[in-house]
Parts: C-alpha cells; sequence; structure tokens
C-alpha cells in the first residue's frame, strides 16, 4: 500500500510542478504514467555521484523487472502443476 501511495504522491507531485524537469533530480526515477512502470532519464555531463545514483537505480530497476519475470514464470509452472495433480486426482476416483 505504501508503495501505491507514493508512486501517486511522485506521479501528482509531477504533474503540478512542472518546473520538476529542469532541475538537477531529474534524472532520478520517476513514474511514467504512459507507460504505466518507473523511468530514468539518461544524464549527460553530470557529476559522478548523480551519475553512479542513476545508473545504479538502472541496474536496480532492471533486476526488479527480471525477478518479476520469473516469478510470472514460476506462477505458471505452478498452475499448471496444479492442474496436472487435479487431472490425476480425477483420474484415481
Amino acid at each position: 500500500m505504501e508503495d501505491a501511495a507514493q508512486m501517486a504522491y511522485t506521479h501528482y507531485h509531477g504533474l503540478r510542478y512542472e518546473a520538476m524537469s529542469a532541475d538537477q533530480y531529474k534524472f532520478l526515477p520517476r513514474h511514467d504514467s504512459t507507460i504505466g512502470t518507473w523511468s530514468i532519464e539518461n544524464p549527460q555531463e553530470v557529476d559522478m555521484p548523480l551519475d553512479g545514483t542513476v545508473r545504479h537505480m538502472h541496474v536496480l530497476q532492471m533486476a526488479n523487472d527480471d525477478l518479476q519475470e520469473e516469478l510470472r514464470d514460476q506462477q505458471d509452472s505452478l498452475d499448471r502443476f496444479q492442474e496436472m495433480v487435479d487431472s490425476l486426482r480425477e483420474q484415481l476416483d
């Protein structure tokens, strides 16, 4: 629930303060409502700490996406296994 609240706050905060697009924090993750996920702008000629932060957040986002895909695959596998178990139980009856 906190994640949803944070996403909503970030989204509406960004809509209200369009001037944020010109500040130094524009490269930090923001929720992009058009594609329904978090996005990160690619920094050009910025200081090293900000560049490192943006690159680190990008790696974390990619790892999160990979884990979510793996979780979906695992759930699909469990669903198929449960269907097989149910069919075998029906054959036993």
